[in-house]
């Protein structure tokens, strides 16, 4: 029997997968896939809430550090995406925060009442550069793979657009622009979201042809790899970065047998890293 409380439907609990550098992407979907942002302002009071969650504090002059660091989020009309990294309190906590916030924001603003949020936040943990990157991508590709602009810079609601800022504005956002891991650079980090835009044009054109011929697909597919990786190397990646990495394909519109071509990895296979 599914129970209820005001803020989430409460599911049977699972023990929740750990992190070995504390970064996860997290997923947030409204109760029945409902809307959970209407206009400006409901949009605006997720962002304030994400801001809090990442600043520091000061009460009765003790220093209480933020509670996470976030790297990527996106905002959309059912659901949100951010990449996540803990910092001074658990996920859960954090994560619990947030949902509570913007909970009790909503039914008053709305005269409602019930759970706003479809079971527990789910998450999965990112240990591995590779599909760290993707994730960049991912997330703020999503309101392009959804239709509602064709780049991500024309989508006000996600973080895109802080690594676009000059560093004097920039430091002022909701994100942490410093990544997690020590061999690459903030500039590195930058460069690497904005090529999303590069991405973005290519879901586009693919989008226009009915079927994609193998030397257009190879020509995506290197793109969605990135350097230092080549088509035949998928295999050997870390299940996270494959699963990442073959959904980013099918989304482009390269097929399941053309992507078993281009990769020498069988169909059943490359059918078991899709994500579920």
């Amino acid at each position: 029997m599914r129970l209820q409380n005001n803020l989430f439907t409460i599911m049977p609990r699972q023990a929740r997968q750990q992190s070995s550098t504390g970064v996860y992407h997290v997923m947030i979907r409204g109760i029945n896939r409902e809307r959970i942002f209407h206009d400006q302002i409901d949009f605006l009071k997720m962002e304030k809430i994400l801001k809090m969650v990442t600043t520091d504090k000061v009460t009765d002059d003790t220093p209480i550090p933020a509670g996470c660091a976030i790297y990527a989020y996106c905002l959309m009309p059912n659901h949100l995406h951010i990449l996540i990294q803990e910092k001074g309190e658990a996920i859960d906590r954090t994560m619990k925060r947030i949902g509570v916030s913007y909970a009790s924001y909503f039914n008053k603003r709305y005269e409602r009442s019930g759970p706003l949020f479809e079971g527990r936040f789910r998450s999965e943990p990112v240990g591995d550069p590779g599909y760290f990157i993707k994730l960049l991508h991912y997330i703020h590709l999503n309101p392009v793979k959804a239709g509602i602009v064709q780049k991500p810079s024309d989508y006000k609601w996600s973080s895109w657009n802080e690594y676009n800022l000059d560093d004097d504005k920039a430091d002022f956002g909701i994100c942490e622009l410093h990544p997690p891991f020590s061999y690459m650079t903030r500039n590195e980090l930058r460069n690497i979201v904005l090529t999303a835009e590069a991405e973005a044009d290519i879901m586009i054109t693919v989008r226009s042809n009915k079927r994609m011929k193998d030397d257009d697909a190879l020509q995506h597919l290197r793109h969605i790899l990135g350097k230092g990786i080549t088509p035949e190397e998928l295999i050997s990646c870390p299940k996270e970065a494959q699963i990442a990495i073959v959904d980013a394909a099918l989304e482009a519109g390269i097929g399941l047998r053309q992507l078993s071509r281009l990769t020498g990895i069988g169909y059943m296979k490359l059918s078991r890293m899709k994500s579920s």
